[in-house]
Formats: structure tokens, C-alpha cells, sequence
């Protein structure tokens, strides 16, 4: 053994006595290859065709090969890999995504030719608040040591009793917030009223923007009715920043204050809803009302959002990459993943 040892050592000093530089081994014929060629490529292409959500498995047991040859095909040789695919609150047309791209160039226009644009916004929504909402499993972490067993926790849902909220805020934190009350509808007659009550509250806690404020909201009916955009907002000479369609990704609301009020509020008990008794001609004889509605704003307008800008920073951002997808970026995904679904798409051979 040691024999050869040396042998093969003196062999390989040998060449470099004769000029040889490269310490790896030289490539040399082998046992050569019988599953990997060229015809059982395109056999497992073939069956790829016909079902893309077929496993390596069901491929190999088709094709009576191995199931390592079949990976190594689909992996190597064909550069495929299996990825499921995105869900997306709504699949935009063509017409949509365009639009969606054109609207986004536009805000990102207005805030980088107006440096302060963004300090006379205020945008808002409205989202359901629940009695109890039961906390996540990352809010009840605690510190533990090795000998202390795991914590448990029972299994709950979300509370019956919910209300619903409408907040508006601007890069300094909110301005102004209020409950719908039971029953109510959200719709376009109530909005206005909502929107009266909003321009009274920036006339007293917003003096400096109270003649330039800019509105930013969704696309809802209530949002886009005739009294709301031509009577109500035209004669008060308040503009409303457009918003893309179906991209709940890019709004404020949405993307930054919903979320963290949510969050401080999980695993808190409201004092429980009581039934109120409403006139014979009602359908419903009894509601639950919160009794406690002004303790819940005062609550929500305490929970601290400092810093607000972030969320108008991270806006900024969704709005450069939607105008400049990438793969599988978040910013994006309404525009590019029906295209991106699966990674062998834009493969020019299917």
C-alpha cells in the first residue's frame, strides 16, 4: 500500500517536472453515461407537457427509470424546479396591470418633483375590530429555563362581537377616528358624512394643511360615488390621490396602521357587547353595541406609532417595484406573478 503510495506520488512529480500547473486530475474517460442522454431528456420534456404537477415519482414510474435519473433530468438537464403558486386577492387583467404601473409612476412623479407632498396626506380605511382578538403564538413567547417544561395555551377564535372602524391619518400620526355603528352600512351617504366630520377635525388638529390637504383612499363604491368625488370633494377643492385598482399592497391603511393597531390590541377584552332593544318595524329586535365605543378610540389613539413616515416610506418603495418588477418581490406580485407561477414558463420550449 505504501508502495503505491509513492508511486503515485513520484508519477505525478514527474509532470511537474515537465511543465504540468494544475494539481486536479485530469478529465479521462469513464463508464459512460446510458440514462442521462439526449432522447430521455426530451421523453421526460414530453411528459412534463402534459402534466407540470406530476412527481418525480409518477415521472420515473411512467418512463421506467430510476427516480435519481428522473431528478437529475429535471434539475440539471432542464434547469425546472417546482413552485407553488401565489395566491393574490384578485388576478389583474391586462388593462389593470397598466394601469396599476401608470398610477404608481404618478404618485412616485408627485413626491420626488414636490419634496413636503407627502405632509398634507391624509389617507384612510375602515377594518373590523373585534371584542377579542386572541393573541398570535409569537406574542405569548416568554423566557424559559432548559428544566421549565413548555407552556400551553388553549385554541381560541376570534370573538362574535366586532365593530367596525374608520381611521384616517397623516405622516404625523392619526387624525381622525370613529366607529360605524351596528347595523350601519358603509355606504356612500354615510361616507359623506364621515368626510364633513374629517374636514372639521384637520380644521382644529391640522391648522397648517387645512387648505391643502390631499385625500388618498381606495376604489370602494362609498369611496367613488357621485356625492363623494363631483358634489362633495370638487366644491370643497379637496383633490384625491388616485389609487391603483385591487392593491390593497400599496395602502397605507392596509400595509402599516391596520396591522400594527391589530397587533397592540390582540389578547385585550373589550367590555362584552349588550343587547339594546330596537322598534317593533326592525327586523332585528335586538343588536350588540359596545357600550364602552369612546374608551376603544381613546385606546387606539393612544397606542404609539412612532415612526409614522415609515410607512410612507415603505409605500415609496412598493411603488418603485411595481414599476420595476422583480421575481417573487412583494411590491410586485399583482403585476408579474401570473407569469411567474411556476418556474419553467417563460421556458421557449413549452
Amino acid at each position: 500500500m505504501e508502495r503505491s503510495l509513492e508511486q503515485r506520488y513520484a508519477i505525478k512529480f514527474c509532470a511537474f517536472k515537465e511543465g504540468r500547473e494544475e494539481v486536479a486530475d485530469e478529465p479521462r474517460s469513464g463508464r459512460p453515461t446510458t440514462a442521462r442522454t439526449d432522447e430521455n431528456v426530451d421523453r421526460v420534456l414530453e411528459v412534463l407537457r402534459t402534466g407540470r404537477r406530476l412527481s418525480i415519482q409518477q415521472i420515473a414510474d411512467t418512463l421506467h427509470m430510476s427516480t435519481f435519473v428522473v431528478h437529475g433530468i429535471v434539475t440539471e438537464d432542464l434547469q425546472m424546479r417546482k413552485v407553488c403558486a401565489k395566491l393574490v386577492p384578485k388576478v389583474l387583467m391586462q388593462d389593470q396591470k397598466e394601469l396599476r404601473v401608470l398610477r404608481c409612476q404618478e404618485l412616485l412623479d408627485l413626491i420626488q418633483n414636490e419634496p413636503g407632498f407627502l405632509n398634507s396626506v391624509v389617507t384612510g380605511d375602515e377594518s373590523w375590530m373585534f371584542e377579542y382578538d386572541p393573541e398570535s403564538k409569537r406574542q405569548s413567547c416568554a423566557w424559559h429555563t432548559k428544566s421549565s417544561p413548555r407552556p400551553k395555551k388553549a385554541r381560541m377564535s376570534k370573538s362574535r362581537i366586532k365593530t367596525m372602524i374608520i381611521v384616517f391619518f397623516d405622516i404625523r400620526g392619526i387624525v381622525h377616528c370613529e366607529l360605524v355603528p351596528q347595523g350601519q352600512t358603509v355606504n356612500s351617504a354615510f361616507y359623506l358624512e364621515v368626510l364633513r366630520r374629517l374636514k372639521r377635525r384637520i380644521a382644529r388638529v391640522r391648522t397648517d394643511i387645512k387648505d391643502t390637504v390631499k385625500l388618498h383612499h381606495d376604489n370602494a363604491t362609498s369611496h367613488t360615488a357621485f356625492i363623494i368625488t363631483n358634489n362633495f370633494l370638487a366644491r370643497s377643492n379637496t383633490p384625491v390621490i388616485p389609487h391603483p385598482p385591487y392593491s390593497p399592497d400599496l395602502a397605507p391603511c392596509d400595509l402599516f396602521l391596520f396591522p400594527r393597531l391589530k397587533r397592540e390590541m390582540k389578547g385585550k377584552h373589550w367590555e362584552t357587547g349588550i343587547k339594546q332593544r330596537r322598534p317593533w318595524h326592525h327586523k332585528e329586535k335586538e343588536i350588540l353595541i359596545f357600550p364602552n365605543k369612546w374608551e376603544l378610540i381613546t385606546d387606539i389613539v393612544k397606542i404609539p406609532l412612532d415612526p409614522v413616515w415609515i410607512s410612507w416610506n415603505k409605500v415609496r418603495l412598493r411603488l418603485t417595484r411595481v414599476i420595476s418588477p422583480k421575481p417573487w418581490s412583494l411590491g410586485g406580485r399583482f403585476s408579474v406573478c401570473q407569469s411567474w407561477c411556476f418556474g419553467f414558463v417563460t421556458d421557449p420550449r413549452f
